[in-house]
């Protein structure tokens, strides 16, 4: 894409389209037009966001977690490596629901997942499959570290989570699937996680 520059000097897109001047002589120049594409632009990154991340959470939705969960099993294969698919839940979800309502689930949900991603490095993998399931997939982790990894993300999810000046207590259950051992694509690692 083109970019022009304004008189505050900032730049923005352009769309750039040129037809040619023709006269007795054949082409003798060219009329340019510009047109400004910086709403197209935004439009497509909110596309783009709806599509590939989960609204209320802002992680990687299904979608999206599956071709980066694809990706990942064949770079773990390439390389010889392995890696944990872990999915969780939060036990009695619809109980929580019903009791606190819709909207306190909904602050339950995303006080959650960034707990949750202050205890992951930069290259795990953590999305929102749906409702209150979650998915991490954590690079490098051996069947034999496994254990460890889930007893910290249930550490953290104890800790007591405040909001409209209650103090909620909630478990997660969770399941856990070895890469590339466990399953040979994303959509077989995440069943094999709930199982």
């Amino acid at each position: 894409e083109d970019c022009l520059i304004k008189k505050d000097g900032t730049f923005f897109p352009v769309e750039m389209v040129g037809n040619p001047v023709v006269d007795h002589n054949g082409v003798s120049g060219a009329v340019l037009s510009f047109r400004d594409i910086s709403d197209k632009i935004e439009a497509d990154k909110q596309i783009n966001l709806l599509k590939n991340f989960d609204k209320l959470t802002s992680l990687p939705n299904r979608k999206l977690l599956n071709e980066q969960i694809e990706e990942k099993l064949e770079e773990i294969k390439t390389q010889g490596q392995s890696a944990a698919l872990i999915s969780f839940d939060i036990d009695r979800f619809a109980n929580i629901n019903e009791t606190i309502g819709h909207n306190s689930g909904n602050v339950l949900l995303v006080s959650l997942s960034e707990r949750v991603k202050e205890i992951i490095r930069d290259d795990d993998l953590f999305g929102r499959l749906d409702g209150d399931e979650f998915v991490l997939l954590i690079d490098g982790l051996t069947s034999s570290k496994v254990l460890e990894w889930v007893e910290r993300l249930f550490d953290v999810i104890s800790q007591p989570f405040e909001f409209f000046d209650f103090e909620y207590r909630i478990s997660v259950s969770a399941g856990v699937c070895m890469l590339p051992n466990d399953a040979d694509n994303a959509g077989e690692a995440i069943q094999n996680s709930h199982i």
